[in-house]
């Protein structure tokens, strides 16, 4: 996927790290998510704090133990709030300076402040 960033991107001329993960999820996994951004978006432009799961359907819960999975979502906090998933054994997100970047998760030494995973 050569796809370049872009704050609220969703398609291959522009996407971000949301839509990373809510493409993989959607188009590769049949996950079914809503865009994040329909809530959490309108919550950031706002200024206001959000929580994850106020853009993920009901069937998704916070993993408290044991290391991310395929089909995960991982949120990482650093200088901003950035998402990635897991698909394939390889983490997927995208950067501002790199657009869609994916490397093999076991290579990936990042730990994640949350893991969501779906429990359907």
């Amino acid at each position: 996927m050569r796809t370049p960033y872009l704050m609220k991107g969703r398609d291959h001329s522009g996407i971000d790290c949301l839509g990373v993960v809510w493409m993989i999820q959607n188009e590769w996994r049949g996950a079914e998510l809503p865009d994040p951004w329909t809530l959490i978006g309108e919550a950031f432009d706002r200024g206001e704090s959000f929580d994850v799961q106020t853009g993920l359907p009901d069937t998704w819960r916070r993993v408290r133990k044991g290391p991310p999975i395929d089909g995960d979502i991982l949120i990482f906090e650093g200088d901003h709030v950035w998402s990635a998933t897991i698909h394939d054994s390889h983490i997927w997100s995208a950067h501002a300076n790199v657009g869609v970047w994916c490397k093999p998760f076991s290579r990936f030494s990042k730990t994640p402040k949350e893991v969501w995973r779906c429990y359907q």
